[in-house]
């Protein structure tokens, strides 16, 4: 029996929130210029706080810009939850 197919599965709730993540990543890399989303990933989603890591301070720089932007951005798409709040952390690769 697979773990992560079955209804009861400990591991269907992990594999479900990763998918998401996935989904939202895509969506933050296709709303940034094409140099910035090289460095940038989604990290987690929770509590309505969206947290991106970037792998340089410069490039943390560049999205804090662009937060007010993406977050009006983000509003008008019904996949993307209502985000209150991003995070922006830098973790080098």
């Amino acid at each position: 029996m697979n773990i992560m197919a079955s209804s009861n599965g400990v591991l269907l709730p992990l594999n479900q929130q990763s998918q998401f993540l996935k989904r939202l990543d895509k969506i933050c890399k296709d709303s940034l210029p094409t140099p910035l989303s090289q460095h940038c990933h989604v990290a987690n989603l929770r509590d309505k706080i969206l947290v991106i890591h970037t792998d340089s301070s410069l490039w943390a720089t560049r999205l804090r810009l662009l937060v007010p932007a993406l977050k009006h951005q983000w509003q008008a798409n019904q996949f993307v939850p209502g985000i209150e709040q991003i995070e922006v952390k830098v973790r080098p690769l």
